[in-house]
């Protein structure tokens, strides 16, 4: 197996001998045949890096009934939820504890 020149790490083989990518120039002289230079292709051709997975859809979470949930809602989507599931305004202006016990009203009759 041929080995390429330590002072110059882009030299390619070519039947007339080591070869510069960019200017074309000789750099040293030899002979090699095309079946070694097909070889050291081979060894030495560039890696494909693997494709990075796409980053997985985030999970849509529906609020449930419980209290846990709606603790951690913020107040616009409280009262979102109120509307929709106990058919309530709810005036935002108001603390988020005094909405949630408001909505916990609501839910109890």
């Amino acid at each position: 197996m041929i080995v390429r020149p330590a002072w110059c790490k882009d030299a390619v083989p070519t039947l007339k001998g080591w070869k510069h990518p960019k200017r074309r120039e000789i750099l040293q002289s030899r002979s090699f045949t095309q079946e070694e230079i097909d070889e050291w292709m081979s060894a030495n051709a560039p890696r494909e890096r693997a494709p990075e997975p796409a980053p997985a859809p985030e999970p849509v979470v529906e609020a449930s009934d419980d209290s846990d949930d709606l603790s951690s809602m913020s107040k616009d989507e409280l009262e979102a939820w109120a509307r929709e599931h106990l058919d309530v305004e709810l005036d935002k202006r108001k603390t988020k504890k005094a909405l949630l016990a408001e909505i916990e009203e609501h839910r109890n009759g």
